[in-house]
């Protein structure tokens, strides 16, 4: 299972510290100009939309969100 975590808040980045060296890639909306970094992989940007996060979801073999 790798996972999809949706953050950007004070919550989301307490969970990406507990699910540090398992598979889970962040996702930040770009909101804020120089976010901390978090200590998982992050990508930073919207997904262009329905289909597009779908896409997003099956290339990057994201099972969880």
């Amino acid at each position: 299972m790798t996972l999809l975590l949706l953050a950007g808040t004070g919550d989301a980045r307490r969970i990406a510290e507990r699910l540090e060296g398992r598979d889970v890639v962040a996702s930040l909306a770009g909101a804020t100009r120089r976010p901390d970094p978090l200590p998982v992989p992050t990508r930073t940007g919207g997904f262009g939309g329905t289909g597009a996060f779908r896409q997003y979801l099956s290339d990057a073999n994201l099972t969880s969100v």
